[in-house]
């Protein structure tokens, strides 16, 4: 097999699916909600203002995402941390 058959099989035709990350839940959407939920899952657990400064959002629009992963049973409350639910 020659290089340029090698690179042939790896080129992406358009029909082709699109490859989706095995790590993030199909029901996400929204690239934030995706980035926060990916957060808390390589942290263990955070609270919301070390959301906010980490990835520089504000409280008022990682709250509605929190409740959002929460709500899925994505993420669960434990005091005023949120962990990855498992």
């Amino acid at each position: 097999m020659t290089d340029r058959d090698t690179s042939s099989e790896t080129q992406r035709t358009d029909d082709a699916p699109p490859r989706r990350d095995p790590t993030l839940p199909a029901e996400l959407r929204s690239a934030e909600t995706k980035l926060v939920y990916l957060y808390v899952r390589q942290t263990g657990g955070c609270t919301p203002a070390e959301l906010c400064e980490s990835l520089q959002l504000t409280k008022l629009s990682v709250l509605p995402l929190l409740r959002s992963l929460r709500e899925r049973e994505l993420v669960r409350r434990e005091a005023d941390r949120y962990v990855p639910d498992d």
